[in-house]
C-alpha cells in the first residue's frame, strides 16, 4: 500500500491504480517492440573492432596458462575449467569475434 500512496503520490490506495500501471507498462513494451534495433554486430571495418584485435592473443595466452596450471594440479573438479580453456583456444583458432570469448 505504501507503494501506491507514497511512491506514486496517490492519496487513496485503490486497486484501480494497477490498471494505470499496467497500461503504462503495455505502452512501454509496445514502444520497445517497434523501436529500431542496433545491428547484431557492427561492421568489421570500424575502428572499435580493430582496437580490440589484441583480445585474441590475450585470451589464448590466458587459456593456455590456465590449461597448464590445471593440468599440473589436476583434480576432477577442474574438468569444467579445462573444457572452458580448450573452448577458448578453439574459438581463437577458429577466428571467432572477440565478443564471444
Amino acid at each position: 500500500m505504501t507503494f501506491l500512496t507514497k511512491h506514486l503520490g496517490n492519496p487513496v490506495p485503490s486497486p484501480a491504480l494497477f490498471n494505470q500501471i499496467g497500461e503504462r507498462f503495455r505502452a512501454a513494451v509496445a514502444r520497445f517492440a517497434t523501436a529500431p534495433r542496433w545491428p547484431a554486430s557492427p561492421p568489421a571495418t570500424t575502428s572499435r573492432w580493430r582496437a580490440v584485435a589484441w583480445w585474441a592473443p590475450v585470451a589464448a595466452l590466458a587459456a593456455a596458462a590456465g590449461l597448464l596450471l590445471k593440468l599440473g594440479w589436476f583434480h576432477p573438479w577442474l574438468t569444467a575449467g579445462v573444457l572452458l580453456d580448450v573452448g577458448v583456444l578453439a574459438a581463437v583458432a577458429a577466428g571467432w569475434p572477440a565478443a564471444l570469448f
